[in-house]
């Protein structure tokens, strides 16, 4: 009955926590029981959802804790859901994560504890840090889709290799009992269209990974990105609150929200399609 994402990326600052936060407002919105797994020790996630950041991240795995002393709910204003039933949880993360990180036996914990989860939450999520350690090898094998977010310039465009080298990586270590993650797409970022490098790099993309995974159509650079994350809201709560007197631009509010529910759409699809095959 469940269905586990993890968003993956080497490189820092490819928008993996801002994706990650706003893909769980929407499993949440669309009426699934979500959990959030925050695994990069910055806490970031923990900062955009307005929960308090801690080291149960670090306990769940390292410290056998139980899941009712990790999961934290997330303040109803971050997703604005209508849905009075809407459920959203997180495990936030701090600086003992950097023990699980070099852990060797991290991987293997994080699929039996991962795997707890599994006919208890619709969607689980989890957000990464930069780089490669042995909690992005666990996400691999513990999650059934990973997705890649990207900026389209030289760096993030280079990176996105060591992704599906690790992802082979985990195909090694887990063999035929520990299945890898599929991967449900590349997801371009922070786009200006204006600019060639930029499109000459989501040209590169195209030609390097259509072969791979899907490519999804690029969200832009917008200021209601920022504005959402330092209000702690969702780019949906943003969208809710417009009219509202918080000085929010409608048309670049609505457009992010439009191109980034493009792909939350088929997170949710994939999701639901699970849940409702189980209750049939």
């Amino acid at each position: 009955m469940t269905t586990i994402y993890s968003a993956v990326a080497r490189k820092g600052g490819n928008t993996k926590t801002t994706t990650s936060t706003n893909l769980a407002a929407a499993f949440a919105r669309a009426g699934l029981f979500t959990v959030f797994i925050e695994t990069d020790g910055q806490g970031n996630a923990s900062e955009i959802m307005g929960v308090e950041k801690t080291d149960n991240f670090y306990n769940l795995i390292m410290k056998n804790a139980r899941w009712e002393d990790v999961l934290a709910p997330v303040p109803s204003k971050f997703t604005s859901a209508k849905d009075a039933d809407a459920k959203l949880f997180m495990v936030s993360a701090a600086d003992l994560t950097s023990e699980v990180e070099s852990h060797q036996d991290t991987a293997s914990n994080m699929i039996r504890r991962i795997g707890q989860l599994r006919g208890v939450a619709d969607v689980v999520i989890m957000d990464t840090s930069p780089g490669l350690t042995n909690v992005h090898l666990g996400c691999y094998l513990s999650s059934d889709y990973v997705y890649i977010p990207s900026l389209c310039e030289s760096f993030s465009v280079q990176s996105l290799e060591s992704s599906f080298e690790l992802l082979e990586k985990a195909r090694i270590v887990g063999g035929s009992t520990y299945p890898v993650a599929k991967v449900l797409g590349i997801l371009p970022n922070r786009y200006d269209w204006r600019q060639n490098d930029a499109r000459e790099k989501l040209g590169e993309i195209k030609g390097g990974y259509k072969k791979k995974c899907r490519i999804f159509d690029p969200i832009e650079d917008s200021v209601a990105w920022h504005d959402s994350c330092s209000r702690q809201m969702s780019i949906y709560a943003h969208n809710d609150s417009l009219g509202l007197g918080l000085g929010f631009s409608r048309p670049a509010a609505r457009k992010a929200l439009r191109q980034f529910d493009e792909f939350a759409q088929t997170a949710i699809k994939l999701a639901k399609a699970v849940t409702e095959a189980v209750t049939t």
